[in-house]
Parts: structure tokens; sequence; C-alpha cells
């Protein structure tokens, strides 16, 4: 009995197939790890849009040769928008949103390399409405809705003596003809103080900044009894206000009494 079932359990184990050897082809083989794909980035289709400007994340290597840099992102986004002395700058204003990016071209001796080479570049920025203040006023001047374009018709100063609410009117449209220069002002103290208020004498709701010359007499009550005459110099200052929007700002500067 011991012996039959011995022979059935033989016979059991004739009909498995006998174990394989795997071979060293059938070990599992390393996988090689790759970087991903920098993703092309699309050829230049004008106009340039905001969508286009915002893929410029990586456009270009730092410390790339300029020549070859330049032309791949002319290539994909077309000639810069503005160039100003080392910095290229592209940028795009669709309904309320503006982007903008920049590269700046170096000299490759500053990092031991030969010729001009990428110096510095940004990442892309879109700002709306409610962007940051300054990189919107940027971008703004940038696609042409900054501070109006000067008027070569507008005037300079009318004479020797010249009031607030003339340069109030015509000092932005004429900026080169009335920023830096030295002139006379007349009006009427509001404010007194080394940093003074001066208003029209004809409208007093139009007023200037006036900042006394360092070591001038302040402007105090008394001079707020009568019309004075200052002599100042006219500056103006770039701003953006509250909204982002570019303007100037006129002030009148090294003011002192006549």
């Amino acid at each position: 009995m011991k012996r039959f079932m011995f022979i059935l359990a033989a016979a059991g184990f004739v009909g498995l197939p006998p174990a394989c050897k795997k071979s060293d082809s059938d070990q599992a083989q390393p996988v090689a790890k790759t970087a991903p794909a920098k993703p092309e980035l699309p050829a230049f289709k004008a106009p340039l849009t905001v969508a286009a400007v915002m893929t410029a994340t990586d456009p270009v290597e730092l410390l790339a040769p300029w020549d070859d840099a330049f032309a791949s992102l002319q290539a994909h986004f077309g000639p810069p928008t503005k160039i100003d002395g080392k910095k290229f700058e592209w940028a795009a204003m669709e309904g309320d949103d503006c982007a903008y990016f920049y590269v700046e071209r170096d000299d490759g001796a500053k990092y031991q390399k030969s010729g001009m080479v990428v110096g510095e570049l940004s990442h892309p920025m879109k700002l709306g409405k409610d962007g940051a203040i300054m990189n919107r006023g940027e971008c703004l001047e940038l696609v042409g809705k900054g501070v109006p374009a000067e008027d070569p018709n507008a005037p300079g100063p009318s004479g020797d003596k010249v009031s607030v609410g003339e340069i109030a009117a015509h000092a932005v449209a004429a900026r080169s003809k009335w920023d830096g220069k030295q002139i006379q002002v007349t009006g009427k103290v509001t404010q007194g103080g080394t940093a003074a208020v001066l208003a029209d004498e004809h409208d007093p709701k139009t007023t200037l900044w006036a900042h006394m010359k360092t070591g001038a007499p302040e402007l105090g009550f008394d001079d707020m009894k009568k019309p004075i005459t200052l002599s100042c110099t006219v500056k103006l200052e770039k701003v953006v206000s509250g909204a982002g929007q570019p303007g100037l700002d006129i002030d009148l500067d090294d003011c002192a009494k006549i």
C-alpha cells in the first residue's frame, strides 16, 4: 500500500515543467533617468500677446552668448518693446492685464566669459488693476499707456514771474521748457514750514509744494497774510497713482523768498 502511494506521488510530479533558470537578459534592467525635456517656446506671431509673454519663464540661459540668445528671443517674442541701454524689454497688454519681462546684455569679462553675454533676466509678470503699483506703472510705460508725450506747442514760462496756476497748467505738457528751470513764482502760502504749500492767487484749489532751500528761513504765519514771490527750481518727478497709472508730479525746489 505504501509502495503504491509512493508511485502515485512520483507520477504526480512527472507532469510539472522543469524549473527555468533566468538568463542575464531576463534580469530587471535599471531605468535610465533622463531630465525632462525643456518645452519649446512657440514661434513669434505678431502681435505679441500677454499669453506669449507669460511663457518667458526661462527663455534663455544666464551667461549664454548674447548674439545667440537675442536671436532666440526675437524668434519667440519678436523685436523688443523697448531697449534702454543694456536692458531689453518685451511687453503686451490686453484689457486691464499688462505683462512684461526683460533680459540684460552684459560684458562677459565680468564672468570670465568672452564677448557679450546674458547678464540678468526677469521672470514675466502679469499685472491687473490691483497689481503691484510700480511694476504696473513700468509695464504701462512700455506699452505706451504711461505719461502722455510732450506737446511741442505747449508754452513755457510767460515771463520773469509766473503764477502757480501757469506752472500747474503747462509744466507737464511742455516739460522740457520747465523742468530744472529756476523761476520766480507768485502765490499765496496756505501751509507754512520748510515744505510749504503755495496756492494760486486766483484759484486756491490749485497748489504746489514749495520746498525751501537749505538754510533759508521757513515760511511762517506772517507770510500767509499777503501774496508772496519765491525763487524756485521747477522739478518734475515720475509718480504712479494708486491705480498704477504713471504720471509726472510738479514740485518747487530750492525755494527762497525774494
